[in-house]
């Protein structure tokens, strides 16, 4: 099971979302916090939402998770199919497609099992309205893929990306620096897409809102995962201590990565508005 599969499965059974990606705040009514992290999370996909074509447009979601957003798209009447790499992940997604109540796009839709590097473009009448990218672009090799976008989508359509980026502070040195993996540079993204047959036709900063789900994060991480994994280290050493130093030995390497990443309390919001912007672009393909 890969990083981001375990954590849908944990998300779904600790903090009780269906969604792996962020809450979308900013709204007097609702507070960070991760008994409002589900409402948050539902206030995204209906930003998402808003931003598609009206039924019955076509739509591949890229990176659909378990579904959930993909359902809602289906249940709206537009015609969603998905891409997914995870085996486990696709029959989830095929299931709860397939369980959809009447009045949802006619038929479950397409699930493929496979990277969207790997998926072969569709025939030109089947070409999509818009293909989504959810947090999933982040994943995605550029070079593979901004050639082969076009081949996805018909004249006139839209790629929707809703992602995060890396600013230009990234490798400064400063504290923080290397907190947060993941992201493709911005400045070397727009350059590569000015090269492609689209025009970016909107650009919304989405940063501000999505910077308090740092200030969750922190706190489980600083103040239950922290003393809990502290706590499970006192226990094994009392109860096995040359094992548990020699397994802490061969491990201190990764140890020491995985101490920096999550617990050297740098994952905060700060830190993530200097190093990381939100966006949400569309871009729209002028053949």
């Amino acid at each position: 099971m890969e990083s981001r599969e375990l954590g849908l499965v944990l998300a779904r059974h600790l903090l009780r979302v269906e969604d792996l990606h962020y809450g979308l705040w900013g709204d007097s009514d609702l507070s960070p916090s991760l008994a409002h992290l589900a409402q948050a999370q539902r206030r995204y996909n209906e930003l998402l939402l808003g931003r598609l074509p009206a039924a019955p447009a076509r739509v591949l979601d890229v990176g659909c998770g378990t579904g959930h957003l993909l359902a809602q798209m289906r249940q709206r009447g537009l015609a969603a199919d998905g891409v997914i790499p995870s085996p486990t992940l696709a029959q989830a997604v095929r299931q709860r497609c397939e369980a959809l109540q009447p009045g949802a796009a006619a038929g479950p839709g397409r699930v493929h099992e496979c990277r969207f590097e790997d998926l072969p473009p569709p025939p030109d009448a089947q070409r999509y309205d818009t293909v989504l990218f959810s947090e999933s672009f982040q994943y995605l090799d550029l070079r593979q893929t901004l050639p082969k976008l076009p081949a996805f989508v018909r004249d006139g359509g839209t790629v929707l990306i809703c992602d995060f980026f890396k600013t230009a502070a990234e490798g400064d040195g400063q504290p923080g620096d290397g907190s947060f993996r993941g992201g493709h540079p911005l400045a070397d993204f727009m350059e590569r897409m000015a090269r492609t047959p689209f025009r970016l036709v909107a650009d919304e900063d989405l940063t501000p809102r999505i910077a308090p789900n740092m200030d969750i994060v922190e706190d489980l991480l600083m103040n239950r995962l922290r003393p809990s994994a502290d706590a499970i280290g006192q226990y094994l050493l009392g109860r096995h201590p040359r094992l548990t130093r020699l397994a802490l030995w061969l491990a201190r390497r990764r140890l020491d990565k995985l101490k920096f990443k999550y617990f050297s309390g740098h994952r905060n919001r700060q830190v993530f508005e200097r190093y990381k912007t939100y966006r949400l672009m569309i871009w729209q393909l002028h053949a």
